[in-house]
């Protein structure tokens, strides 16, 4: 019996070494339009995660796809995007995200609608345990103003008389 219980402890300190590691929450804080004009536009997004492992582990990089006023999908981008997490703590950070328009002239119904737009940037970060890489998703929200979007259209077409842009 003396023999059992070191093997006993052998084989359950086997079986927690080799255990999934647990994966990251990701909760948004906010989300900032940093930029726009009538090439793309930038979206802030600040998140905070929190790693509940006994290991840091690292995000390497993530996707996103930013959608205006519900309809309008402006596209996806993947960056590579280096944040370690500490073990068992929260930290925050942002993911900067930047598109280009497909085709600007597209939203000039938002332009010509007089008002505030929202916008919703989704996706995920992809982090890497040690084991394996991990999908982690997200989604912050937030407006771009009638201002910044008439700005953004009427720098991309031509002076038209009587329009407001």
């Amino acid at each position: 019996m003396i023999v059992a219980r070191p093997f006993l402890a052998a084989a359950l300190f086997a079986l927690a070494a080799c255990s999934r590691p647990e994966p990251p929450t990701v909760q948004p804080i906010s989300g900032r339009v940093s930029a726009i004009s009538n090439t793309g536009i930038t979206v802030d997004a600040k998140l905070e995660a929190y790693n509940p492992n006994d290991f840091e582990i690292s995000v390497k990089s993530f996707t996103a796809t930013i959608v205006l006023d519900h309809q309008y999908d402006i596209g996806t981008v993947t960056s590579q995007h280096a944040v370690t997490l500490p073990a068992k703590k929260k930290k925050v950070f942002e993911v900067p995200i930047s598109l280009k328009w497909h085709d600007v002239g597209a939203l000039a119904p938002l332009a010509l609608s007089n008002k505030d737009v929202p916008y919703e940037a989704s996706g995920s970060v992809k982090v890497d345990t040690g084991a394996m890489d991990l999908d982690v998703p997200f989604k912050v929200a937030g407006v771009v103003t009638h201002a910044q979007i008439s700005q953004a259209v009427g720098k991309s077409i031509p002076k038209i008389p009587g329009l407001p842009f």
